[in-house]
């Protein structure tokens, strides 16, 4: 195809069209059939003024047939859009609402999961869908968390049913489904140290030990300190893991003990509160419909669901520090397990949790009546309370006047904290710019400089990320 009289410097291809638009350096601006191999169009550098500056960037855009030259004027150059319809529609890359995205840099791809269930792979460079699969062929379910393995060659994801499976996204394969320990929301899946770490709508934290696809897959699953939906997990440094819950409660763990550190709830307290241990409700109910008592004797279940919380040495300088209100904490950890209809119980020193069960049982049967009770001051809250996401800034070091993590709350606001028992918010600014909006999502750069947030209206923002004291 000949036609330029100069070298040419810039080539777009429209592909839908099969035509080619290629610009010369006396700015001739020419456009092709592929097909035919003959020139459509040929625009004149005196027709389209650019001043004597060569160009030197152009974009063009295929759905609107747009083509933009820039020397140190910007000049547009519309065409001719067939289907005028087609110009105003939204572009998606998914059927459904997406639900999780993920990259990951040794591919270079995108990931992106929606609400039927489908995984999309992009590739980053070109825009282009790579590949795409179903996670539940049998009936759609939507992905609600995702996560890469430490290699970043396996996908790992979360659905609403509670399932966690693992894939090789490049081809689909379905590689392991790990065991399914309840059927609720999975909201958020981190890969350390050989371990799939898990939470979610159970209120619980659970892990499963990355082992090979004939081993017996090894699980565990930490004492409860929530006692609303998780929304959040993130983790900092390999070290430590913090959950973010609906009732706004953050909690910070060491990430190999599974030891709850600290609990912050910024409706409560700006400092450091001792962790509330809930008692697990299931066991409540079987310990109700039971016929003997020798449920509650047995190893395993004294193990797993009545063991008494351990304090880490961060704990008992906080505990020291707050002297009498200890008991007052410990007293909260079991009001959480108490059921509806009981307002009031006073824990007794060196009482088992199984006696308190027993306590709450009597006391209940005590109040039973056909009125419903009504709805607390503090139930009503909750959603205003509720903490969306939690991020770490991993490139800080802790330190009472640093704050190194950050939680977005439904009331707009984005809170600052310092993990140490000396520490606790450090402070707060309002992050949307209308009233009714949450920052659903955040992340920031590598050297934690600039913060990036999303929110619940479609926004963007970029923002820098100062040192709070």
């Amino acid at each position: 195809m000949k036609g330029h009289s100069t070298a040419i410097t810039h080539i777009v291809v429209n592909g839908r069209d099969n035509k080619i638009i290629s610009i010369s350096k006396d700015k001739n601006i020419r456009v092709w059939d592929l097909q035919d191999c003959v020139c459509l169009q040929n625009i004149h550098s005196r027709n389209v003024p650019m001043s004597r500056f060569p160009i030197s960037s152009i974009h063009y855009n295929v759905d609107a047939n747009t083509l933009v030259l820039a020397t140190f004027l910007v000049r547009v150059l519309s065409g001719i859009v067939d289907d005028v319809d087609t110009l105003h529609k939204a572009q998606t890359s998914h059927e459904m609402p997406l639900c999780t995205a993920l990259y990951n840099a040794n591919f270079k791809q995108v990931v992106s999961g929606c609400h039927n269930g489908v995984v999309s792979v992009w590739d980053i460079l070109t825009g282009e869908k790579v590949m795409q699969f179903q996670t539940s062929p049998e009936r759609a379910v939507e992905v609600t968390a995702m996560s890469f393995d430490g290699p970043k060659r396996r996908l790992i994801t979360g659905s609403k049913d509670g399932t966690v499976k693992l894939w090789n996204f490049n081809n689909g394969a379905l590689l392991t489904v790990l065991p399914l320990l309840d059927e609720n929301e999975i909201t958020g899946i981190i890969y350390i140290n050989q371990r799939i770490y898990v939470s979610g709508w159970n209120k619980r934290v659970m892990w499963y030990l990355d082992v090979k696809e004939d081993s017996e897959i090894e699980y565990r699953v930490w004492n409860q300190y929530h006692a609303e939906d998780i929304y959040s997990m993130h983790a900092h440094c390999n070290k430590m893991l913090v959950t973010a819950s609906y009732s706004g409660d953050i909690i910070v763990w060491n990430i190999d003990s599974g030891r709850a550190f600290f609990r912050f709830n910024a409706s409560e307290s700006q400092r450091p509160l001792l962790p509330n241990r809930v008692i697990n409700q299931s066991a409540f109910g079987e310990f109700e419909n039971s016929e003997s008592q020798t449920l509650f004797k047995s190893e395993e279940t004294s193990e797993e669901s009545f063991e008494e919380p351990k304090v880490s040495e961060d704990s008992e300088v906080l505990l020291s520090k707050l002297g009498q209100g200890v008991s007052e904490e410990l007293s909260a950890s079991l009001r959480h397990s108490i059921p509806e209809g009981i307002s009031k119980i006073t824990l007794q020193e060196e009482e088992s949790d199984v006696e308190v069960i027993k306590r709450c049982q009597t006391k209940r049967n005590q109040c039973k009546s056909d009125k419903p009770l009504p709805i607390s001051a503090k139930e009503l809250e909750k959603p205003r309370l509720a903490v969306e996401k939690a991020l770490f800034l991993d490139t800080r070091e802790r330190s009472p006047d640093t704050a190194i993590l950050l939680t977005s709350a439904a009331d707009g606001f984005i809170y600052a904290w310092s993990i140490h028992h000396q520490g606790g918010l450090l402070g707060k600014f309002k992050a949307v710019s209308a009233e009714g909006t949450a920052i659903s999502a955040m992340s920031t750069d590598q050297r934690d400089k600039m913060l990036l947030t999303g929110d619940s209206t479609g926004y963007i923002m970029v923002g820098e990320v100062i040192q709070m004291q």
